[in-house]
């Protein structure tokens, strides 16, 4: 401790330069600065060093370049007199070692002092081996204590994915929202949330390439986080990407999230099997009527289109599975197929279409009465798993149970939950969709044919996706299934159902 000649001899001409620093913005609006100023001001009005300049930055000291700790020590270089850099604790002017020979050089070449209130110490050139080593102490327990906070962080940001948690930047479609001052939380953006969802159910048609996709996107607006414009590499992101269906890739692994989805595990897939589909294409045009469209009956994947031209300037036009690897099917054996299928419909009378219509209607709104019950189930059913999982964070929190029986059973709810959200998910309004397409059909049935051959490829699409319910490959056998009440109309299954009931003179 200094006798109170040699501290009244160290204070003779001696100025103050004051620096309070805090870490953040919002605690430069508190009452953490104007706490130090008031300790140093009484500080070095008790030692009657006037105070000739203040810094107050609001800036991190382990982060950044620190532009308002290096103007200070600039100001105190350049002046003539001895100055004394006054704070209240060792930690307000530095956590870590780094800037340590940028101050040393004032306290050796400049006559500066450092003054700490709080700890009462004062540092000089002069100063004993004890009180720069209590110095040293300070900043070793200041950088552990950063460290300390930088661990809890990092293990807080470990457990969040287990907890359904996503600690980056949302993707598009969604915003960040700050639910309290150390919290927040991820919603739908109302303007990007329906324009993602979009892209993805017009992708997943198979009527778009990816470069369509992408001018509609930003004819549709769609905009980065960045506010950029959408780019072929966005939007193969974009639908790569699989929060949007109720997962989060973290460390390396996938999580679900506790946040609302923009779409379906099975539209994702579906885009997926595109994406993969179409990555087999060759670089040239090509026709692409059933482009995306057909599956191998054999490993599930896409079909893709091929074009050879022979010698002679005769072109003909493939179909083959490039993963298997089987025998190439000429595309006029499939189109024969499809012809052959028109033309049967094209044959059936216009009335039996009509009545069997009416028929299908009756069952299809039966249908739909056991879907809306099983859509409350379903619902009843999620309530209690969701009441399940706070009952367990109560178990964990109050240690009755461990941590890893804990992620265990939220597992296995998440699992349940991600099964029945699927089901939850899919569109129950089939009813009305297959009503409506059934009545497309009989406007068309009569001249669908005529209207096939006069279409171009989209519409060609619309029509076969109309007609079938599935498209696969086996070898050079196409599979084509007829949906199931168009098959049974041309199988005649439909004739005993109606008959004798619509018509006393059959």
């Amino acid at each position: 401790m200094l006798n109170y000649i040699e501290s009244k001899k160290m204070t003779q001409n001696l100025k103050a330069v004051v620096f309070a620093r805090v870490s953040t913005r919002e605690q430069k609006e508190g009452y953490s600065i104007d706490g130090q100023l008031h300790r140093i001001e009484k500080y070095c009005e008790s030692k009657q060093i006037p105070i000739i300049a203040t810094y107050t930055p609001a800036e991190s000291s382990t982060r950044g370049a620190r532009k308002k700790f290096f103007e200070m020590l600039d100001f105190v270089k350049k002046q003539k007199m001895p100055i004394a850099i006054v704070c209240d604790k060792v930690d307000r002017l530095q956590r870590s070692f780094k800037e340590y020979h940028f101050i040393m050089d004032l306290v050796d070449n400049h006559k500066t002092q450092l003054h700490f209130v709080t700890e009462n110490e004062v540092l000089t050139k002069d100063s004993n081996s004890n009180e720069f080593m209590m110095y040293h102490m300070s900043i070793v327990i200041a950088e552990g204590y950063v460290k300390c906070l930088s661990d809890n962080v990092k293990r807080g940001m470990r457990e969040m994915p287990d907890k359904g948690e996503y600690f980056h930047t949302a993707p598009v479609g969604y915003l960040n929202q700050r639910t309290s001052r150390h919290q927040t939380t991820i919603i739908v953006d109302p303007i990007m949330g329906p324009i993602v969802r979009k892209l993805f159910r017009e992708y997943a048609t198979g009527l778009y390439s990816l470069a369509d996709i992408t001018r509609m996107a930003n004819n549709l607006g769609f905009k980065t986080i960045r506010n950029g414009i959408a780019h072929k590499q966005t939007i193969i992101n974009m639908l790569n990407n699989h929060f949007y269906y109720g997962y989060m890739r973290c460390y390396g692994k996938l999580y679900p999230h506790n946040y609302e989805k923009l779409i379906s595990k099975e539209l994702f897939d579906t885009c997926q099997d595109l994406l993969h589909g179409r990555s087999w294409h060759k670089k040239r045009k090509i026709n692409d009527l059933y482009r995306g469209l057909i599956y191998c009956e054999n490993c599930g994947r896409l079909i893709t289109p091929d074009v050879k031209q022979k010698t002679n300037g005769r072109v003909h036009r493939y179909l083959f599975c490039p993963h298997c690897k089987g025998a190439r099917i000429n595309e006029n054996i499939v189109d024969a197929k499809i012809k052959d299928d028109l033309c049967r419909l094209k044959k059936m009378p216009i009335t039996w279409l009509e009545k069997v219509l009416i028929v299908i209607q009756k069952e299809v709104k039966e249908k739909h009465k056991i879907e809306i019950e099983e859509q409350r189930s379903l619902k009843s059913q999620k309530t209690q798993l969701e009441s399940r999982k706070e009952v367990l964070l109560d178990r964990l929190l109050d240690n009755s149970i461990t941590r890893e029986l804990y992620h265990k059973k939220l597992n296995d709810i998440n699992i349940e939950l991600e099964k029945i959200d699927s089901l939850l998910n899919h569109d129950n309004k089939t009813s009305n969709k297959t009503i409506n397409s059934l009545e497309d059909l009989i406007l068309l049935v009569s001249k669908i044919p005529e209207i096939y051959e006069s279409s171009n490829s989209d519409e060609k699409r619309k029509v076969l996706k109309l007609l079938y319910s599935n498209f696969l490959l086996e070898g050079k056998n196409p599979l084509f299934s007829i949906r199931k009440p168009l098959e049974n109309i041309l199988s005649g299954g439909f004739r005993q159902m109606w008959s004798g009931q619509l018509d006393s003179n059959q």
